[in-house]
């Protein structure tokens, strides 16, 4: 009988030769090779058809997911149930399940819980076994630095599922960017993973899939391991029987894999220590160490465990050198090179026995080099490395040589036609000498820093009118250009300049009233909505309204038009007329693109926005799902009408008093506009404070002061004095500082709120309404009851005058005045207000 150890090899020669050949060839190649052994041809066979599966998971998992991301959705929409709990969202995707967070009905929205759940189609028996050993491996791990197990079940439809600590942190590669790590912070960092996976290790878990969207960091820089979904327990007995064979690759990343994942052989806690190697080069270089053309099993194998890992010194980009606090990659790159490349390259080893023994040992090695003490590791050698590759690539080597000799000679050849077509370029037209120059920054060398858009931008502006004097309607076009790219920027002042001197040459050319003064006058509004000049932004749509009609028709101009208008016009609270231009932009946008075409996103968004106003909350909500789930498909997650989309979606959940999905909305919003636009964007800081509001109605004041003052650094600045995020920050700090006891403080933050809402919004607005009442509730609690009085009890009928006296700011006022009454023992007074209180 053949030994088993000789056996597995015999076994592993044939699979991995069959691999090479072509699937037509295979059947007869394992004839011959397998010599009449019909279990072993039997086995081979069946790892083949493994990898044949795993191949088509890859490309299931990589390829896009809006349609089934909607399905998902709908299937546990914002409010369903999973067993006790209440869903607010999706937060994760996979192949095998899917998890949302969630909170339990009875603890007030307060503490969140992430539920892992096996996707539909996807619960077979082998499937439901992985899964539920995932459930056992976490609940025998309890680690500070790893996600813990809370809770599980079993969903009427008989899927498991498990409830899990909720995390609220950013995958390790993007907090390091984020908070712009040095090196040696980010290596501390690294430390607590290994020491995470050392303890998983020590209680005999491989996790099997480490990458930096399973190692999260909160705020606090506390990291946190998720997903054990395909970690495999060392403890046979323990293991479920699941297989270890070549068909699990499929569940794998391959980007972090180890070659022995890839090759199928038996996983040992080494292969962690390989993904840790990964993870840690992307961590210090900015870019994996291993590139994939495509993603097929061979393609991956051939990469995976024949090319050698590039040193991290070499492969460091210079965004990475930005991002660890270094202008200048070159010392960034040097600071890497000897003992940081040879640590990293140790875990990256091919074989398993030549890399670290343990992540702990990994760490140590880390730690020394931060101490200044010796290492243990040592970098290959040169022969070394030839050694291998030669013994790998014998019948190669010599057309390898040939063939860079050919690269060279080719290079040469490009690089002599390169100049020949430079040559040419420099003959081309002066419109394209313009626009070539204004998008090219100088040489950042040359200026010692960075160069920022606003940088071209202001270069460009100023050569406008030495070099486009003579040809206006280019100029037009430019000035245009410039000022949509500034209002981008949010640089309203820079924004209004350059679209008032293409106002005035779209007159010129064509005349007062014709469709190019109206696109302009689009714009101009634009900058005036953005920086909270209603009135003035309604007053410029008009004119650009009145210029289109009867002229052009129903068409894409004319309907942004309306759209602008409708906007302004809820902006000033004139809803119905809001709702009828909304309505009809987005009946002409239909009809003009279809159904499902990015442009209707704005303006869905719009007249959700509207109906919400109206507390028509059912096709608000609606409307803006819709418009979320267009931009995903059609822009991706990270853009800005992404997060415009989720904006909405989080304001008509927050009217609704729907705080937990509504809270998580508004987190996606904010990390969308942190990272798209910046945190000192108009956009941001709008989203912010409106964030800041609902914490506050939570009672989470300490939350709610940190964002409000967040937002007031940008006073004067980003955001002009009248701009609705300054007034509406004042007042949430103020009315949070009052529950804390600090009177002072929050009587001088709310008069100033209502001081600046009286500057810059028309007499009798509902937010003037707003703010008198919130500071007449103050001065009642402040004992100056002579002050108060009238300003609650006309703030209120103010209130029932612009928005009715069942809109939610009406009975918010209503109750300050019960309240005020209530506390000053006048209940004569109290009564035919308290009458008024809806039941």
């Amino acid at each position: 009988m053949t030994p088993p150890r000789d056996r597995f090899a015999r076994l592993n020669a044939v699979f991995a030769e069959a691999m090479t050949r072509d699937p037509a060839t295979r059947p007869d190649f394992l004839d011959a090779a397998c010599q009449g052994d019909v279990a072993l041809r039997a086995e081979v066979a069946r790892l083949i058809a493994g990898a044949d599966e795993a191949d088509a998971v890859f490309e299931r998992e990589r390829a896009p997911l809006p349609t089934d991301l909607a399905a998902l959705e709908e299937a546990f929409p914002a409010g369903g149930r999973i067993g006790v709990y209440q869903v607010a969202r999706l937060i994760g995707y996979g192949g095998m399940g899917a998890v949302y967070e969630a909170a339990r009905d009875d603890d007030q929205y307060r503490k969140r819980v992430a539920i892992k759940v096996i996707k539909r189609g996807m619960d077979t028996d082998l499937a439901i076994r992985r899964f539920k050993a995932e459930r056992q491996i976490l609940a025998g791990l309890d680690h500070r630095n790893i996600a813990g197990l809370l809770d599980g079940g079993v969903m009427e439809d008989g899927r498991p599922y498990f409830v899990l600590e909720y995390v609220d942190g950013l995958p390790i590669t993007r907090f390091c960017a984020e908070k712009r790590l040095d090196l040696a912070a980010r290596l501390a960092l690294f430390r607590q993973v290994c020491g995470a996976v050392q303890y998983a290790h020590r209680n005999l878990v491989v996790h099997r899939d480490l990458k930096p969207g399973n190692i999260l960091v909160t705020d606090d820089g506390t990291v946190k391991l998720l997903d054990f979904g395909i970690a495999k327990l060392l403890s046979p007995e323990e293991d479920g029987g699941a297989p270890l064979t070549r068909g699990g690759v499929g569940a794998l990343t391959p980007e972090y894999a180890s070659p022995e994942m890839v090759r199928g052989l038996p996983i040992t806690t080494s292969a962690d220590v390989y993904s840790l190697g990964v993870v840690l080069f992307e961590l210090v270089a900015g870019q994996r160490p291993f590139r994939f053309p495509d993603l097929s099993l061979a393609s991956i194998e051939r990469i995976i465990s024949g090319q050698p890992a590039p040193r991290p010194s070499e492969a460091a980009t210079d965004d990475a050198a930005r991002a660890a606090g270094d202008q200048n990659t070159s010392r960034y790159r040097h600071r890497l090179s000897g003992e940081v490349d040879n640590i990293i390259l140790k875990a990256l080893r091919k074989e398993p026995e030549r890399r670290y023994a343990s992540a702990e040992d990994l760490s140590r090695d880390l730690e020394r080099h931060q101490k200044g003490l010796p290492v243990s590791a040592e970098g290959d050698s040169a022969g070394y490395r030839l050694r291998k590759f030669v013994g790998r690539n014998k019948a190669v080597v010599g057309a390898a040589l040939l063939g860079a000799l050919s690269l060279i000679a080719g290079t040469i050849v490009s690089t002599r036609q390169a100049h020949r077509a430079d040559r040419e370029r420099a003959k081309a037209q002066e419109i394209n000498r313009f626009v070539t120059d204004m998008l090219a920054a100088p040489d950042p060398a040359a200026s010692g820093k960075d160069v920022l858009v606003a940088d071209v931008l202001q270069r460009a502006s100023a050569r406008v009118d030495s070099q486009l004097r003579d040809q206006p309607e280019v100029e037009l076009a430019v000035r245009s250009t410039l000022g949509t790219s500034y209002f981008g920027l949010g640089k309203y002042a820079e924004a209004k300049q350059e679209m008032g001197k293409a106002l005035g040459l779209a007159a010129r050319l064509h005349g007062e009233k014709s469709p190019e003064v109206a696109t302009v006058l689009s714009g101009l509004g634009n900058v005036a909505a953005d920086g909270g000049e209603w009135a003035a932004a309604d007053s410029i749509w008009r004119g650009a309204r009145d210029m289109l009609l009867g002229s052009r028709g129903q068409d894409s101009l004319y309907a942004n038009v309306l759209e602008d208008l409708g906007t302004a016009e809820r902006r000033l609270n004139r809803l119905d007329s809001a709702e009828v231009f909304l309505r009809s932009a987005l009946a002409i946008k239909r009809r003009l693109v279809g159904e499902r075409d990015p442009s209707l996103i704005n303006v869905m968004t719009n007249l959700g926005v509207a109906l919400g106003s109206k507390r028509q909350f059912a096709e608000a909500e609606s409307l803006h799902r819709a418009a979320l789930v267009i931009s995903v498909a059609a822009y991706g997650h990270d853009h800005p009408l992404t997060g415009s989309a989720w904006n909405a979606l989080a304001g008509v959940l927050d009217f609704q008093d729907k705080f937990l999905p509504a809270d998580s909305a508004y987190e996606e919003t904010l990390a969308i506009r942190r990272k798209v636009l910046g945190p000192g964007h108009p956009d941001y800081l709008f989203t912010l404070f409106n964030y800041a509001t609902l914490l506050s109605i939570q009672n989470r004041c300490d939350e709610a002061v940190k964002a409000t003052r967040e937002i007031l650094t940008h006073r004067g600045k980003e955001l002009q004095e009248s701009h609705p995020a300054v007034a509406s920050s004042l007042q949430t700090q103020g009315r949070c500082l009052d529950k804390a006891g600090d009177h002072g403080e929050a009587g001088k933050d709310l008069l100033e709120s209502l001081e600046i809402r009286r500057r810059s919004l028309p007499a009798g607005h509902w937010l003037i309404s707003v703010s008198e009442s919130v500071y007449g509730e103050h001065l009642g609690k402040a004992g100056r009851a002579a002050q108060a009085e009238p300003l609650l009890v006309n703030s209120y009928a103010g209130l029932v005058k612009s928005l009715g006296e069942k809109h939610p700011r009406s009975v918010d006022a209503l109750r300050r005045v019960v309240a005020f009454y209530d506390e000053s023992h006048q209940a004569a007074k109290a009564a035919p207000y308290r009458a008024k209180l809806p039941h």
